[in-house]
């Protein structure tokens, strides 16, 4: 797989989850220190997904901010 299809996988997978958090207004969070992932109820649907990452994506630190 090629570098750019890789990454448009991944921004299609991330509007995909945004998708779903706002319909089931649940959100998905991660341990910081061993990434086990967890449920919480969104409390503010007017948002997004904030990817952060040192390295591959599979890495990446991903979290539910409210737009400013």
């Amino acid at each position: 797989m090629t570098k750019d299809r890789e990454r448009e996988n991944y921004r299609a997978f991330m509007a995909g989850l945004e998708a779903l958090t706002r319909e089931h207004r649940v959100e998905i969070r991660g341990c910081g220190c061993c990434g086990s992932p967890w449920l919480n109820p969104l409390e503010d649907g007017d948002g997004a997904y904030a990817v952060e990452r040192d390295g591959p994506f599979e890495f990446a630190r991903i979290t539910w901010e409210k737009r400013k």
